[in-house]
């Protein structure tokens, strides 16, 4: 009879850590099959995706983290194929610095080139200011700080 028992307990252990590896096993796929659960890819990468509803919400991320150092790929979006795209890349610029350089989404090809000249000369510009800020001994929190501000 207690050899009946110990069996019974040991099926009831071995059945119980089966239902726990189980639960886990089901957790843990559904973190990874959920979408809700957010794109974990980096930003700048996200921003080059195929599907456009990914490279919108990347860019309204950019600027909610305040992501200055995506500016680059910001600008790249200017040129993008998709309209929706190049709106949301520039509403996102000119939240961030406050400037436009004439920029029009709806514009041809060969207007919008000149003004996405523009947004490459301010960065670069704005690149050589930091660095020259940088090496004269500020820290780069105030040098972001004052890049921002001295926007031209």
């Amino acid at each position: 009879m207690t050899e009946a028992i110990d069996r019974i307990r040991a099926d009831d252990r071995r059945r119980g850590v089966q239902r726990g590896i189980l639960v886990v096993f089901g957790l843990a796929t559904a973190l990874l099959l959920i979408p809700s659960c957010g794109d974990r890819r980096e930003l700048g990468v996200r921003m080059a995706d195929d599907d456009p509803a990914v490279r919108i919400r990347a860019m309204r991320e950019a600027v909610d983290r305040e992501r200055r150092d995506l500016l680059p790929s910001l600008v790249n979006r200017l040129e993008d194929d998709d309209p929706a795209v190049r709106l949301f890349a520039i509403v996102a610029l000119e939240r961030m610095t406050g400037q436009r350089f004439a920029y029009r989404p709806e514009s041809d090809r060969s207007e919008r080139q000149a003004a996405v000249a523009a947004w490459r000369t301010y960065l670069k510009e704005n690149d050589q200011r930091r660095g020259q800020a940088e090496s004269s001994g500020g820290t780069g929190a105030s040098n972001a700080r004052h890049a921002k501000n001295s926007a031209p």
